[in-house]
């Protein structure tokens, strides 16, 4: 009688972990069939909306084609910076990118493999030569502004150096134009792109500063949206073979 409920008991006890199990995989798969939403702002070439307003940028079509490769709905919604931080890491969304390691974001996200590379330095208009400029101790002197919210001012502030924090990034090159500011602090990438759209390429200098190595640029997941521990294990590995294969560098090549 005892050996009975000795086998019954471990029945339930199966039963339970079966249901356990088939609940979390449920939750997972429920969170995938939701289309996952990530947020951006406008920073190309890694991200921006074309006159179509459709999404472009070489971080924007990398993120796509791992999705779709992953056979998972995606979709990409452009906001302020600031907003989309507020967004991704209250949960409402599923992420943001393209997003730089600190941390203090260590609580709210968890970080994929780097999807791209940047250059951080100061670009200034050519008929500044009275700046010397090779390392950040060479700003302290100028009156530099940078995007408010971009992590990368955290190199800017670990060496007390004030800058003037710029809302967005559309006000950047017109600041710069108008003489707001000597230097705008930004990666050279993104710089050198609009610097071509703002018709002021030929005017400029971009300087990249020799103290600051590349930084490499994240898809962040919220860890308040259901289902991104997984999500971000099978988005990293989708990326390798995406890498593998070579069409991570055809998506780059087509922005140089």
């Amino acid at each position: 009688m005892k050996s009975k409920r000795f086998r019954c008991q471990w029945k339930h006890v199966f039963a339970i972990a079966a249901i356990a199990v088939a609940l979390c995989m449920g939750s997972i798969r429920f969170s995938y069939a939701q289309k996952l939403v990530f947020l951006a702002d406008n920073y190309p070439p890694y991200e921006f909306v074309n006159l179509s307003g459709e999404a472009h940028g070489f971080d924007v079509e990398v993120i796509q084609a791992v999705f779709k490769h992953l056979n998972i709905p995606i979709s990409i919604e452009f906001r302020p910076w600031k907003r989309v931080v507020e967004s991704a890491k209250s949960g409402n969304a599923t992420g943001m990118f393209s997003c730089g390691h600190s941390v203090e974001r260590e609580e709210f996200f968890r970080y994929s493999t780097p999807i791209s590379y940047t250059t951080q330095g100061v670009i200034v208009k050519k008929n500044r030569s009275d700046f010397q400029i090779s390392t950040r101790e060479d700003l302290k002197k100028m009156n530099i502004g940078s995007i408010a919210g971009y992590a990368s001012n955290k190199h800017l502030e670990e060496l007390e150096i004030p800058y003037f924090k710029i809302p967005l990034l559309d006000n950047a090159f017109p600041m710069l134009r108008n003489d707001r500011i000597d230097g705008l602090f930004l990666t050279m990438e993104t710089g050198q792109f609009l610097a071509v759209q703002e018709g002021m390429i030929s005017q400029l200098d971009f300087i990249p500063l020799i103290d600051l190595a590349s930084r490499p640029y994240h898809l962040c997941f919220s860890k308040k949206w259901p289902g991104t521990k997984e999500l971000l294990k099978r988005f990293n590995q989708g990326f390798r073979e995406l890498q593998k294969n070579g069409k991570v560098a055809e998506i780059h090549a087509r922005y140089r």
